[in-house]
């Protein structure tokens, strides 16, 4: 491999299992906190979802499936917010990891 495509390739792997930008995803009808925020929130644990497709879906469908059962799976554990902390994706699924959080009530 050329050295300017071992930097493409690199490039490629790293937007394939990062965030495209460090977001809080909110659940259910709580009210939106920032990043910076959580820590006064109650660290419930991790969380991931997935968004399968095949031929024809989107990345950004996938995506929008992931988050929301990511935020589905936080909102029955009590979650109020979901950080999504990385993102992997193939051709088939799309997989958000995250923490989820409760912000209703004060970190112990």
């Amino acid at each position: 491999m050329r050295p300017s495509s071992l930097g493409l390739a690199l490039a490629l792997l790293a937007c394939a299992t990062a965030p495209r930008r460090a977001e809080v995803l909110d659940v259910g009808d709580a009210a939106h906190v920032e990043a910076a925020d959580l820590g006064r929130c109650r660290k419930l644990g991790p969380i991931q979802g997935n968004g399968e497709g095949g031929w024809g879906t989107s990345r950004d469908q996938q995506q929008y499936w992931a988050r929301k059962e990511a935020t589905r799976l936080a909102e029955a554990a009590g979650a109020t917010h979901v950080w999504v902390t990385s993102e992997r994706d193939d051709p088939n699924i799309l997989t958000v990891y995250g923490v989820a959080y409760d912000c209703r009530s004060p970190a112990p």
